[in-house]
């Protein structure tokens, strides 16, 4: 980043939906921007398994995914590494890769226990926020 007041990019997706109220527990801010990294670093094309099945993605496999791999990571790495691999996911720009690499040196027990116990929320915040984007972008005259 290049400056104190830039926004990160999670930052910039999350303020496409000023209506939705802010996270205010550090865990649960870190566990949201996890999951929309997760999402948006996602391959829709044909190579990946998932672009067949995005009738299920957000009630079933984005969240399912989310919480199983809670449950065999010990610390963020893991959890990324397996929620990623098992998705198709990589972060797609260095601003994302950034923001990653930041995150997942946070404190992982509590972000973790979050990615369990708010699973649905999660993933329910990621979705609003995902639609949001993708009209803005639609409205722009951008690719989502």
């Amino acid at each position: 980043m290049s400056g104190e007041n830039e926004l990160s990019v999670t930052d910039r997706w999350l303020a496409a939906v000023p209506q939705l109220p802010a996270l205010t527990d550090p865990a649960g801010q870190v566990a949201e921007r996890l999951v929309l990294l997760l999402h948006y670093g996602i391959d829709w094309s044909d190579r990946n398994w998932l672009a067949a099945r995005r009738s299920d993605y957000w009630d079933n496999l984005l969240p399912t995914r989310v919480r199983l791999a809670t449950y065999n990571s010990i610390n963020l790495h893991q959890w990324w590494t397996a929620s990623a691999a098992r998705l198709g996911s990589h972060p797609r720009t260095d601003e994302q890769r950034g923001e990653l690499a930041i995150l997942l040196t946070s404190e992982s027990r509590p972000v973790l226990q979050v990615m369990r116990d708010q699973t649905s929320a999660l993933t329910l915040r990621t979705r609003i926020v995902a639609d949001a984007v993708r009209a803005a972008r639609t409205e722009q005259g951008l690719a989502s």
